[in-house]
């Protein structure tokens, strides 16, 4: 029996060390796309933040901590 076979230590990592990182890969260029989400301990009407294909993400170079968000973050690699 292999014990802590599946076992995993997650880490949850920040914009900015995930930039760093594809930095340090090559990239030549990385792009982050943000989208702000919303909160998740109100009650509000979240209708607005559906899965839609109209969805905006604003491409940013500069981001504040918000309480709830979603990014796409995208290196590019010139071949």
């Amino acid at each position: 029996m292999i014990r802590h076979a599946f076992t995993y230590h997650w880490r949850l990592w920040s914009i900015p060390e995930i930039k760093d990182c594809l930095e340090e890969a090559g990239f030549k260029s990385i792009h982050v796309w943000v989208r702000e989400m919303p909160d998740t301990k109100s009650s509000g009407n979240a209708k607005e933040y559906t899965a839609d294909r109209d969805v905006k993400y604003e491409e940013l170079q500069h981001f504040n901590q918000a309480d709830a968000w979603n990014a796409y973050v995208v290196g590019v690699a010139n071949i």
